[in-house]
Formats: C-alpha cells, structure tokens, sequence
C-alpha cells in the first residue's frame, strides 16, 4: 500500500486487535487519510480471505468523521481507488447524508442515488412514473368539472323549456348521457386513486428491495457520527464488525459512541488530541468536561498503545522543528529529503528563509467588536511582507499559495481590509484568509500567522491554548512566518519557548510598525 513503517505498524496493530478500542495518532502531514485507506482496503482483503461464514454483513465497515468534508475525502479517495501491491483497488462505497451536504465528487455515491439507480435497473426504465399520476388525475378532475358545468347548464335549459316537450325530450336524454358519463369518470377517478396507491406500495417494497441490494453490494458505508443514527440503517438492522472514526480528536465524546449502535466488536479512532478539540459554545458545558473527546479520554488509560504516526511529509525541516519538540516530544521526524521537497525559490532571499518569527515590537491590540480583539500593525507587518515578496519575485505566481491566519476573527477582517486597500479586492481571491480554527486540516505554501496579543501585563488569552498553536505552525509546507510581540507572548509558557527558540536558531527579526 506504499505505507511507511510507523503506518505499518498502525495498521497491523489495529487489524490483529479484534475488540475494542485502536487508537492512531496523526499529527500534521503524517498521512493520517492515506494510512485510513490503506487500514480499509487491508481490512476488506482480511474478510476477502475468511470464510463464507464470515462474509455476511457484519463484515461491511462503516467509516465515521465528524464533519461532511472529512467523509467525503475519504469516500472520494476510496472511489478513485486505493493502489496496492495487485493494482488499484476500488471498494464499493456507500455515503449516508443529505445531497445538499455531500461533495459533488460523491453525490452519485449517496445512498439515495444508489437506490434509484438499482431501481431503475430492476424495472428497466429510466425513471419512475411516479408523477404520471398526477397528471392523470389532474385530467379525471377537469373532466368531472367539465361535465358538472355542462349538467348544471342542461338542468337550467330543462327549467326554462316550459312545456315543449320534444325540446324536453332531447334535453332530459342529453342529461342522462351527461350523467353516466359523469359516474364512469367518478369511477374512473376511484380506480386512479386506487392504482395510485398500490402504484405507492409496489415502489416502497421495490425501494425496500434496492436498499437491500445497494447495502449487501457495499463494502465501505461512510457518513458523518450523526448521520450513523439514521433510523433507516436501525430499521434494516444492519451491523458493522468495526467502526472507523477519523478526526476523532474533534468529536465530543458522546457523538463518537452513535456509531458503536450496529454490534460494533472493534473501533479505530484516528485523530491527534494535540489539535483543536471539537467547538463547544456552552461554557458550563466546558466546565463540565463536555468539549472532551473519546479519543482524549481513552488516551489517558491506553497512552502506551497508541500508535503514533511519526514520519510527517508536509513542513520543510525549519519548520517542523519546534513543533516536533514542543507537542511530540520530538518524536515527529521529517519524511525523506523534506528539505528538497519543500524548497522554494524565495529561499535564496534572505528575508524569506523556511522559517521565521518577526518581533512587531510597537504594535498594539485593540478591542474590535464581539469582544474580539485586532492588532493594526501585524496586518500592515503582513501586507508588506507579501508586498515585498511579490516585488522581489514578480514572476513568480503565488495565486492560492498563501495563507494568512489569525486566533483572532476581528483581526481576519482587519487583515482582509488592510490588504484590500494595497492590493484591491481580487486579492480576496488570490490569497486565503481564516482564524486558525478554520484553517485546520488545510495547508498553504506560505503562511503568515498573525498573533495579534500585544497588550502589555493583560496575558495572550485564548491563544495560550497549545493545541491551537500547534495547528498555527504546521499549516505551512514551504515557509512560515509568525508575526508576534515578542514580549507580550512570553508570558506563555509555550509562546516563551517560540520565541526563545527563534532567538537561539537566529531566526528572529525586530520590527518597527514604522518602518514597516
């Protein structure tokens, strides 16, 4: 499966554990997805060389995520197929969720979809005629009106006849027609209804049959933890022999037990809890330990068999550096020659070296609203940088190679505006901007990470939090640039040891907010 040996060992370990809890930490750029699919399609091949008995559908994995994107990633990847030592392989996916919800790559895996396909084949026809009905009882309904006008006009001409009794005789005749064929088409309409409803019965157990069908063909069903609770697979009771969450640092404990329903024997739990836990709004659900995640809670009884991903493929060596002594006890080491792979040209200059902390030392934080706080001279810091940059190397396309990033959501819009007024607005389009929460799970070529805190005896707040500093200094695979207030951020433990690192690499920079 073109695994390392650290996913190696994750995925035999959690393969030969036929019960119970696997826990797989991916720290950033480890292959945490790719080692996933090569866990699925080994786990498949295990039940492809078991007996017939155990081939049933308990068999079929189910494949958890928090979040859609996290899910559809998967299902994608596992649709374009999985390379292994026989070829591609390409397991049959079902994805459980609402369209509206689902990537575009995936929609015609949704199971919905899935089931009009196999019902359309069933029946041979390109599509049900289920809204033929309407039509047709549309036209019962005009014509019993049709007639009804023309009775009521029948009945008004036999009152004013008088006493010609020929015209009498015609009319009377013209209403007794008029009337059986009103009793036939009222007929008609009961018989419509009728074969409506039948029509209605025959689908449902037609449906019930393809769902049936789609489900014993699937070999891989994957959908959100919520959408694991859908009553429909509790209705057919299907069961699944091993669950597989990924982001599972990310999930509030109780969302991860959802999909533990279906018979579940053995769960692998694929996350870091070295990043962002899941967002809990609640502060006194916060204070009761709510924003936990089974992954954390289950890491403090099993520390010793966790498996850990430790060879990471996306951060230049400079960068990775501190990140691997400070949240992996520098057991994160660099995949071969990363200093090659994610060599850039602006390299050669040296104000843009792989790495480097830039000491805003004038700045100052302001309050913006929502109690969010911004910091004028780090955005101006930024803009230069990326003014300096595009001069210094005007060839050189950085369309969606940059990313700036911020705790801070006031500071976001304070950035968005500062380089909108250099740039224009089309660079909203050239360059991504988020708070860090947001940017997690991405990466970026170039990332600038604004701290904003410079408020001098007032403490960093949430940006103290190491997790979400973690996630800020591993989203950059070529060059990372931290724009902070040296003094300010050693009042943190974890901030102190940044800078103090910086200063010991000589990879620190004084800037002045006026000479920017």
């Amino acid at each position: 499966y073109d695994v390392n040996e650290p996913q190696a060992v994750a995925i035999v370990s959690a393969m030969q554990k036929k019960k119970g809890f696997s826990l797989i930490q991916g720290p950033p750029g480890t292959g945490k997805t790719k080692t996933i699919l090569a866990l699925i399609v080994s786990l498949l091949d295990q039940r492809k060389r078991a007996t017939s008995e155990d081939m049933s559908t308990s068999g079929k994995l189910l494949v958890c995520a928090p979040s859609n994107a996290a899910v559809d990633e998967i299902a994608k990847r596992l649709k374009e197929g999985v390379m292994t030592s026989e070829g591609l392989t390409s397991p049959n996916v079902v994805r459980i969720g609402v369209a509206d919800s689902v990537n575009a790559s995936v929609k015609d895996r949704i199971l919905d979809k899935l089931i009009e396909a196999e019902m359309d084949a069933s029946s041979g026809k390109d599509g049900a005629p289920g809204g033929k009905w309407g039509a047709k009882l549309d036209t019962l309904h005009q014509d019993i009106r049709n007639i009804q006008i023309s009775l009521d006009d029948v009945d008004r001409e036999i009152t004013q006849a008088g006493s010609d009794m020929v015209q009498m005789s015609i009319l009377r005749d013209k209403r007794k027609t008029l009337a059986q064929k009103l009793t036939k088409s009222r007929i008609l309409l009961k018989d419509t209804y009728q074969d409506q409803k039948n029509y209605g019965k025959e689908m449902e157990i037609s449906r019930v049959r393809a769902r049936q069908k789609v489900f014993a063909n699937a070999d891989v069903v994957c959908a959100t933890l919520s959408g694991s609770g859908h009553d429909m697979l509790t209705q057919m009771g299907v069961s699944f022999e091993t669950v597989i969450v990924d982001e599972a640092a990310q999930s509030i404990e109780i969302s991860s037990l959802i999909p533990l329903k279906f018979d579940t024997q053995r769960c692998i739990l694929v996350g870091d809890p070295n990043q962002l836990p899941p967002t809990v709004m609640s502060t006194l659900a916060t204070k009761h330990n709510y924003q936990q995640s089974l992954f954390m809670r289950l890491e403090r009884n099993m520390a010793s068999e966790i498996n850990l991903l430790s060879i990471q493929y996306r951060m230049h060596p400079h960068i990775s550096s501190f990140p691997s002594k400070m949240f992996y006890q520098s057991q994160l080491k660099d995949g071969p020659n990363m200093d090659k792979v994610s060599s850039a040209v602006w390299h050669a200059l040296p104000q843009f070296p792989p790495y480097r902390f830039f000491n805003i030392m004038d700045g100052q934080e302001k309050l913006g609203r929502g109690k969010s706080i911004f910091n004028v001279a780090e955005a101006d810091a930024a803009v230069a940088l990326v003014d300096m940059l595009c001069t210094k190397l005007p060839t050189v396309k950085f369309a969606s190679k940059i990313g700036v990033i911020t705790p801070y959501k006031q500071q976001v819009g304070q950035l968005k505006s500062r380089f909108q007024k250099r740039f224009g607005n089309s660079i909203l389009d050239v360059i991504d901007f988020n708070t860090v929460d947001g940017f997690q799970g991405q990466e970026k070529e170039i990332i600038i990470f604004s701290c904003v805190r410079a408020g001098y005896g007032r403490g960093i707040g949430f940006l103290a939090d190491m997790r979400r500093m973690n996630v800020g200094l591993t989203r950059a695979k070529c060059s990372l640039f931290v724009l902070g207030n040296a003094h300010s951020l050693n009042s943190s433990e974890y901030w102190g040891d940044l800078v103090y690192d910086a200063q010991k690499r000589d990879l620190i920079t004084n800037v002045s907010v006026f000479a920017v």
